[in-house]
């Protein structure tokens, strides 16, 4: 800044060289007047003496000629920007402006001070770290303390700032104690941290590979080498891929049935399989999934009476198949070349996509948003940019009606289950910004009344969305984990396939019925709060809202289907398994505060019926007991309960 302050050596060099230019001039006798354009140069550069003299300065530096002869101080003007010169003043303007409104910023959100007994951060040599030291680094390292909001705190930590809770915790061990602080201090942040280092499984093993024989093929008159893995037969390769689009394609169906089937496929089966191809690629992971499918179904079980089968806690089942995907992934994720760049470009503008083509883009899209949901409100993990262009982007229609070679029962369900998932989405998604958006009034305030509207308005929205279901998803409150009608259409899809392989609607169904329950519970949440600390007596002289809304509530949490057979004995078949570990501990908690509560656990037997309570613990344990051995979540949640409720291995 101080260097666009003085005068530049090239503005004096040129200005010097001008007087002497009309010195000589006169001297040869040429009558030459200066311009005023000429003259305002030569004078800007006259010092301040000479000025007020006015007499001619021949601006000698430092002193000119009469201050030197007057032994005056000399003191210059800044020279003056003309209009092209005036480029410079312009930024500096503009940026002295966003340097003023950048400290504005700053000053209004300051961050907390330091607290250096809050942060321990070691930097070890990185020629030196495993993956123990790993673990060790992450252990060592804690974010500076801070209290979320409740609308930081999702799924199971909701309900861990309630006094309720917060008392039955403490009442428990130390390590309970000591997982609340971290909870009330981070946030979600402390379960993902703890989910990374404490689940059993850990990272999946990468030593584990098909064997098989390098072979040299024809094709499109060009010779290829590929190779061909004797254990993945013509006939295996069919049933894993049928087992692939019967059980997670039917939940997210990002894949093409027709395509693959008729397409990918056959090429795989024929030539075998070749580094940097897309279609073996997609084969190999089609294959793991579908096996990691049929041994989830038919395997051994982990222990005894477990829902989780095939391979062992740290090796799931098709890991070689797995493994020779990931093997060849960055060869064709990797091919980042400018022209590949161009080309993708090229063909996004120029390509005429068929309606098919079209709606496939859409199942891929709503799928993702879908999955992105699901991590967003279940752990608050922020959303992609992707989420913008719902408005833009319209529901897939399934307009081919072959995935299930035109099983009209089976059709229905996959169809209508997929859109209702999104719709009813959008409804939690609501339900949360309402309820528990930043700025939104607090579970324990006491202004709980005027959350009532609000509440009967999302109340009427969602049963407005389960009367608008079609009859293939309907169910019974009564009976929910009941899939009577979908046994009959399973069984006459697989008598009508070639090659049979059950479908697993009732996962699709459960996981249906499951999140509407999320739902239903996260909009009576805060009747269940205030129930759950309103003093001894009041609670029957409070607004009967309240305490209709708490049975809800409690309602809303019993007897989920996804814990109940058949869909409990499938466990590797089921996505995200962590929501559903962390929504039992969250039930469970809350469980546990209302059967110490005599008043409360006497008005659920009386309204809700006797005996649902103790057998929708006892499959939440049972849930909780089989899936830690792979799920982290699982891990903490059964210690965390295992003195309350008196777990036993």
């Amino acid at each position: 800044m101080a260097a666009m302050r003085q005068p530049s050596q090239d503005t004096v060099s040129s200005a010097e060289s001008a007087d002497h230019g009309g010195r000589a001039a006169s001297a040869s006798g040429h009558h030459h007047h200066p311009t005023r354009a000429r003259r305002n140069p030569i004078a800007a550069q006259a010092c301040e003496t000479c000025r007020a003299r006015k007499t001619r300065c021949n601006e000698t530096r430092p002193r000119c000629g009469l201050c030197e002869r007057l032994d005056l101080r000399c003191v210059y003007r800044e020279p003056r920007l003309t209009k092209k010169d005036k480029t410079a003043e312009t930024l500096l303007a503009a940026v002295q402006r966003i340097d003023g409104k950048l400290d504005r910023i700053l000053e209004a959100q300051q961050p907390p001070p330091w607290n250096e007994a809050s942060e321990t951060l070691t930097v070890p040599d990185p020629m030196l770290v495993d993956a123990a030291a790993g673990v060790q680094r992450q252990q060592q390292y804690r974010r500076p303390s801070h209290a979320p909001d409740e609308s930081e705190l999702r799924g199971a930590l909701s309900v861990f700032p309630w006094p309720a809770v917060q008392a039955l915790l403490v009442d428990g061990d130390g390590a309970a104690t000591a997982d609340l602080q971290g909870i009330l201090a981070e946030g979600s942040g402390w379960l993902l941290r703890h989910e990374m280092l404490s689940g059993p499984a850990g990272a999946l093993p990468c030593d584990s590979f098909l064997s098989g024989s390098n072979v040299h093929v024809v094709r499109a008159d060009r010779e290829q080498s590929r190779i061909v893995f004797p254990s993945l037969t013509p006939a295996i390769m069919d049933r894993y891929a049928r087992a692939y689009f019967a059980s997670y394609n039917l939940i997210y169906p990002v894949l093409d049935r027709e395509s693959f089937i008729h397409g990918a496929l056959p090429v795989v089966q024929r030539h075998g399989f070749a580094e940097g191809c897309l279609e073996s690629l997609l084969a190999l992971l089609v294959f793991a999934l579908g096996a990691l499918a049929c041994e989830g179904v038919d395997g051994k079980p982990l222990a005894e009476g477990s829902g989780i089968r095939g391979g062992t806690a740290e090796r799931p089942p098709a890991l070689g198949i797995f493994n020779e995907a990931r093997g060849r992934a960055g060869f064709v994720l990797g091919s980042c070349t400018l022209e590949n760049a161009q080309a993708m470009m090229l063909m996004a503008i120029e390509r005429a996509w068929d309606s098919h083509g079209i709606d496939m883009i859409r199942r891929v899209y709503w799928t993702c948003n879908v999955i992105e949901s699901w991590y967003y409100l279940d752990l608050n993990l922020p959303r992609s940019d992707a989420v913008g262009f719902q408005d833009f982007i319209a529901l897939p229609d399934f307009d081919d009606h072959r995935d299930f070679e035109g099983d009209p029962a089976i059709e229905k369900k996959y169809r209508y289950s997929f859109l209702s998932m999104v719709s009813l989405r959008r409804l939690i998604h609501r339900a949360f910004d309402e309820l528990y958006g930043p700025g939104k009034t607090r579970t324990d305030g006491a202004t709980i009344a005027d959350q009532t509207l609000v509440i009967a308005e999302l109340l009427h929205q969602l049963d407005g969305w389960r009367t608008m279901l079609p009859p293939e998803l309907r169910w019974d409150d009564s009976a929910r984990a009941s899939y009577a009608t979908v046994a009959a259409d399973t069984e006459a899809a697989t008598a009508s396939s070639t090659a049979p392989s059950p479908v697993h609607v009732d996962i699709l169904l459960a996981q249906l019925r499951c999140r509407y329950y999320y739902a239903r519970f996260t909009i009576l949440r805060p009747y269940l709060w205030r129930a759950l600390h309103a003093p001894p007596g009041a609670l029957a002289l409070g607004p009967a809202a309240v305490l209709d809304g708490f049975v809800g509530a409690v309602d809303a949490m019993l007897q989920w289907p996804v814990a109940y057979e058949p869909v409990a004995g499938k466990k590797r078949l089921i996505p995200n398994m962590f929501a559903w570990s962390q929504s039992f501990l969250m039930f469970l908690l809350v469980l546990r505060v209302v059967r110490a509560n005599k008043v409360l656990m006497a008005l659920c037997e009386e309204r809700l019926g006797e005996g649902r309570v103790e057998e929708s613990v006892v499959v939440m344990v049972g849930w909780l007991r089989d899936t830690r051995r792979l799920d982290g979540v699982a891990e903490w949640a059964w210690r965390t309960l295992e003195g309350m409720y008196g777990l036993e291995e």
